[in-house]
Protein backbone atom coordinates (compact mmCIF):
# COMPACT_ATOMS: atom_id res chain seq x y z
CA UNK A 1 0.00 0.00 0.00
CA UNK A 2 1.23 3.73 -1.04
CA UNK A 3 0.42 6.54 1.56
CA UNK A 4 0.72 10.16 1.00
CA UNK A 5 3.09 11.38 4.09
CA UNK A 6 2.43 14.73 3.14
CA UNK A 7 -0.82 14.58 4.41
CA UNK A 8 -1.31 17.89 7.16
CA UNK A 9 -3.10 15.89 10.52
CA UNK A 10 -5.55 18.83 11.81
CA UNK A 11 -8.16 18.87 14.47
CA UNK A 12 -11.58 18.64 13.81
CA UNK A 13 -12.00 22.56 14.03
CA UNK A 14 -8.85 22.42 11.18
CA UNK A 15 -6.25 23.45 13.29
CA UNK A 16 -2.55 21.81 12.59
CA UNK A 17 -1.59 19.27 15.10
CA UNK A 18 1.53 20.14 16.61
CA UNK A 19 4.72 17.86 17.47
CA UNK A 20 6.78 19.29 19.95
CA UNK A 21 5.68 23.20 19.36
CA UNK A 22 5.38 22.46 15.43
CA UNK A 23 3.66 21.67 12.62
CA UNK A 24 3.93 18.51 11.51
CA UNK A 25 2.55 16.25 8.68
CA UNK A 26 2.02 12.24 8.58
CA UNK A 27 5.78 11.88 7.66
CA UNK A 28 6.93 13.16 10.69
CA UNK A 29 4.47 11.50 12.83
CA UNK A 30 4.91 7.79 11.12
CA UNK A 31 8.32 8.50 12.04
CA UNK A 32 8.15 8.95 15.69
CA UNK A 33 6.10 6.28 16.14
CA UNK A 34 8.45 3.85 14.38
CA UNK A 35 10.78 4.57 16.94
CA UNK A 36 8.84 4.68 19.67
CA UNK A 37 10.94 3.23 22.67
CA UNK A 38 9.22 0.57 24.47
CA UNK A 39 7.20 -2.61 23.13
CA UNK A 40 3.64 -3.16 23.05
CA UNK A 41 3.22 -4.61 26.62
CA UNK A 42 6.18 -2.20 27.82
CA UNK A 43 8.78 -4.10 27.95
CA UNK A 44 12.55 -2.89 26.34
CA UNK A 45 12.51 -3.47 22.60
CA UNK A 46 14.70 -6.62 21.44
CA UNK A 47 17.12 -6.50 18.77
CA UNK A 48 15.55 -7.66 15.97
CA UNK A 49 12.27 -5.29 16.66
CA UNK A 50 14.94 -2.51 17.28
CA UNK A 51 16.55 -3.50 14.03
CA UNK A 52 12.71 -3.46 12.14
CA UNK A 53 11.28 -0.51 13.96
CA UNK A 54 15.34 1.28 12.46
CA UNK A 55 14.53 0.21 8.95
CA UNK A 56 10.84 1.30 8.75
CA UNK A 57 11.53 4.62 10.47
CA UNK A 58 14.54 4.86 7.32
CA UNK A 59 12.03 4.13 4.79
CA UNK A 60 9.78 6.23 6.27
CA UNK A 61 12.07 9.35 6.52
CA UNK A 62 14.18 9.28 3.13
CA UNK A 63 10.73 8.89 1.62
CA UNK A 64 9.68 12.09 -0.14
CA UNK A 65 5.88 12.22 -0.61
CA UNK A 66 4.78 8.76 -0.85
CA UNK A 67 5.95 5.68 1.31
CA UNK A 68 4.86 1.84 0.10
CA UNK A 69 4.45 -0.11 3.06
CA UNK A 70 3.60 -3.82 4.01
CA UNK A 71 0.36 -4.92 5.40
CA UNK A 72 2.26 -5.79 8.27
CA UNK A 73 4.14 -2.33 7.99
CA UNK A 74 1.07 -0.72 8.14
CA UNK A 75 -0.30 -2.98 11.14
CA UNK A 76 2.99 -2.30 13.31
CA UNK A 77 2.18 1.68 12.80
CA UNK A 78 -0.67 1.65 13.87
CA UNK A 79 -0.38 -0.38 17.06
CA UNK A 80 2.81 2.02 17.78
CA UNK A 81 1.00 4.99 16.89
CA UNK A 82 -1.83 4.02 19.48
CA UNK A 83 1.32 3.75 22.46
CA UNK A 84 2.71 6.76 20.87
CA UNK A 85 0.31 9.37 21.19
CA UNK A 86 -2.58 10.31 23.67
CA UNK A 87 -4.11 12.87 21.06
CA UNK A 88 -7.44 10.91 20.03
CA UNK A 89 -8.01 13.23 16.31
CA UNK A 90 -4.29 11.93 15.57
CA UNK A 91 -4.58 8.74 16.25
CA UNK A 92 -7.84 8.24 14.47
CA UNK A 93 -6.43 10.01 11.47
CA UNK A 94 -3.35 8.24 11.24
CA UNK A 95 -5.34 4.58 11.85
CA UNK A 96 -8.16 6.03 8.29
CA UNK A 97 -5.24 7.16 6.37
CA UNK A 98 -3.82 3.69 6.31
CA UNK A 99 -6.52 1.69 6.95
CA UNK A 100 -7.64 3.80 3.37
CA UNK A 101 -4.00 3.36 1.89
Amino acid sequence: MKLDITKEIKTLKGKPINLNGKEANLKEFLYRAALFPATLDGKPVDQEETLGRYHLAKKILESQKEVKLTAEEAVKLKELTAKSFDNIELKAQIYEIIDNG
